[in-house]
């Protein structure tokens, strides 16, 4: 579960479509499927829309997105207790499943009443809560790192920071100690969108890096090739 913070033009959709387009193969093949929520009314998603299984334009479909996502969990969940399994493995009969939510903040500020966002937000946090061991991950993009932009921010494992305003927002994003260890997110340049710091799960080092450019053509032709790959492959089980 990774939380991508990042100002604005610092990069944010150059770690999406890297990230999407490295997984290519993997949607190819089936054993990734992913879903999207894009509430700019598909500015960010539409390029490669064929990469993705389902995505959300609007509030409602994203609030029933968000509840196909977890009952399917559900299911996934008790099929594992079922077969006595504690690990998921991807496959083409049970991929992978992505979610990946651009301006992850407008799930709150954009809800048109408080008890669409309560069960919204339940939804999120039933995910983000038990979805690792049973192949469910989350991809969250947003430009503010306080907790008031996204109630469920400190579910999130890892954090990925980008280009921010100020010190504080980097410490905020990453922790104070990431900041003293050397990420200072707030002194990255603007000349350099993609650019930005997280945190290795395993050694606990900061790590810095440089998200690809990836231009509309590029995104455009790999879904394509994903597309096709669907059309021959309709009369297959998956």
């Amino acid at each position: 579960m990774t939380l991508l913070v990042g100002g604005t033009g610092s990069g944010k959709g150059s770690v999406i479509w890297s990230l999407l387009l490295g997984l290519a193969p993997a949607i190819r093949a089936g054993v990734v499927r992913v879903h999207g929520i894009d509430l700019k009314g598909g500015v960010e998603f539409t390029t490669g829309v064929d990469l993705f299984h389902q995505v959300a334009y609007t509030y409602a479909e994203a609030k029933d997105l968000l509840a196909g996502l977890e009952d399917a969990l559900e299911q996934r969940l008790a099929h594992m207790v079922e077969s006595g399994s504690r690990k998921h493995v991807p496959s083409a009969d049970h991929p992978l499943e992505l979610l990946v939510v651009d301006e992850a903040a407008s799930l709150t500020y954009l809800a048109p009443d408080t008890a669409t966002s309560k069960k919204v937000d339940a939804h999120l946090k039933r995910i983000l809560s038990t979805g690792r061991a049973a192949g469910f991950s989350v991809l969250a993009a947003m430009q503010d790192p306080r907790k008031e932009s996204l109630s469920t921010r400190d579910l999130f494992s890892n954090q990925i920071a980008l280009r921010l305003r100020t010190e504080d927002d980097a410490r905020l994003a990453l922790g104070a100690w990431a900041v003293d260890a050397g990420a200072q997110a707030h002194m990255i340049p603007e000349t350099q969108q993609g650019t930005g710091y997280g945190i290795d799960s395993e050694t606990s080092e900061i790590v810095r890096f440089r998200a690809f450019w990836c231009s509309d053509d590029a995104v455009r032709g790999v879904a394509a090739e994903v597309t096709l790959s669907f059309m021959e492959g309709a009369d297959d089980e998956f």
